[in-house]
């Protein structure tokens, strides 16, 4: 469909992924005094792991450490397991994120 990717031969625009990410991350450690399995008043952030489907919802945190929408990929277990999440969350160890630019649309990105 859009043709050899090392020739280029239909002349698309080339960019890096630095260029069409405004930033790019991995996950931390689980927020220890702030988390709770079930949702509470309290604690309504999700927090996302590198499993698949509802399995990546680890618990819950009132830490918003991604405010924008993003991708995360998985960097372990479910390598290279791309899903577009709504801000604001926190993801955990082994756990990228990629915030893309207006020059590429999310669901294209992931």
């Amino acid at each position: 469909m859009f043709g050899d990717p090392m020739k280029n031969e239909k002349g698309f625009e080339i960019k890096t992924f630095e260029e069409v990410c405004t930033k790019s991350f991995a996950g931390g450690d689980v927020p220890k005094n702030n988390f709770s399995k079930e949702q509470t008043t309290n604690y309504k952030i999700p927090i996302y792991s590198n499993g698949i489907n509802e399995k990546a919802l680890y618990g819950y945190t009132d830490i918003e450490k991604v405010v924008e929408d993003g991708i995360t990929i998985s960097a372990r277990g479910t390598i290279g397991y791309p899903v577009i999440r709504k801000a604001p969350f926190y993801q955990i160890i082994r756990l990228i994120v990629a915030i893309p630019t207006n020059l590429v649309d999310i669901y294209y990105f992931k």
